[in-house]
């Protein structure tokens, strides 16, 4: 499953972004640690913090609805 796809349906679209966007929102002040579960499927660099490479990777790795994304 590519990290992205954060609702298991094998695609990375908006559905996606929209949890993205939601963990964007979150107090930056805190760990991601202590993010959702799903927030630190993002940090694909695993520098604790959500950011610019980690947008550029989901947006790499977006395809749109019913595209089987190319990513893990």
């Amino acid at each position: 499953m590519p990290f992205a796809d954060m609702d298991d349906d094998d695609d990375v679209d908006m559905a996606d972004f929209a949890l993205l966007q939601a963990c964007l929102t979150l107090d930056p002040e805190t760990a991601i640690s202590d993010y959702p579960v799903r927030c630190s499927c993002f940090d694909v660099n695993k520098d604790e913090i959500l950011n610019g490479p980690d947008i550029q990777a989901f947006v790499d790795c977006a395809a749109g609805p019913g595209v089987v994304a190319a990513c893990d």
